[in-house]
């Protein structure tokens, strides 16, 4: 979750670019492990058209342009692994619920209830189906949302409200990187009051997720 580069960064300053670009390694440092180790099954970019001087480029198409621009650098090229671009959302909280919904829609996906429910509807295969859902417990999604820093707080909190709203079965979980940035709500105490204004008014959750809409 990150800012993209319309206009190829030309609206960027270099502190932020470098900023951008040091957070990426680190992203990639992640995926590269967690790709070796066969425990990656994919990644999404989110983040749609919120720069209105580059109405059709996308935060999220943009930064995934300059993230392989990097990863060559480690061996990483596209269709090496499933890349997905989450384009609707203009906040932290509907990146977080969009790219749960990103999930859900895969046609590989299914849940537990399903599945009993299938148990009730073909008793004879009883058996087979309890073993899938053996196997359905070591196979529930694992959700990654990669963020910097001082965001990393603020993104705890959302997913708190985000697993509300998706599948038991579904793991959510934080991961955070340092990037140098000059964005006006880029300090530790804004962010403090954010997560704060998060904790004591599920409110706003809920409009974040109206926004744009």
């Amino acid at each position: 979750m990150c800012y993209g580069l319309c206009g190829r960064g030309y609206n960027r300053s270099k502190i932020e670019i470098e900023g951008l670009t040091n957070y990426l390694y680190s992203c990639i440092d992640c995926i590269v492990k967690m790709h070796t180790s066969g425990r990656l099954s994919g990644v999404v970019f989110c983040g749609g058209f919120t720069n209105p001087d580059f109405p059709l480029e996308s935060e999220a198409a943009t930064t995934e342009e300059y993230f392989w621009v990097l990863a060559r650098e480690h061996g990483l090229y596209p269709g090496l692994f499933p890349v997905l671009l989450e384009e609707k959302s203009c906040n932290t909280a509907q990146n977080i619920i969009f790219t749960g919904n990103f999930i859900r829609g895969n046609p590989n996906y299914f849940t537990a209830e399903e599945l009993l429910e299938a148990v009730k509807e073909n008793p004879s295969k009883a058996k087979v189906i309890k073993e899938t859902i053996g196997q359905w417990r070591k196979l529930s999604p694992h959700i990654m949302f990669v963020c910097d820093m001082l965001r990393r707080q603020k993104v705890e909190m959302l997913l708190f409200y985000a697993r509300m709203s998706m599948p038991k079965n579904f793991r959510l979980e934080a991961r955070s990187f340092r990037r140098k940035d000059i964005h006006p709500n880029s300090t530790w105490c804004k962010q403090f009051l954010l997560t704060a204004g998060y904790l004591f008014d599920p409110e706003l959750f809920r409009n974040d997720l109206r926004a744009g809409q």
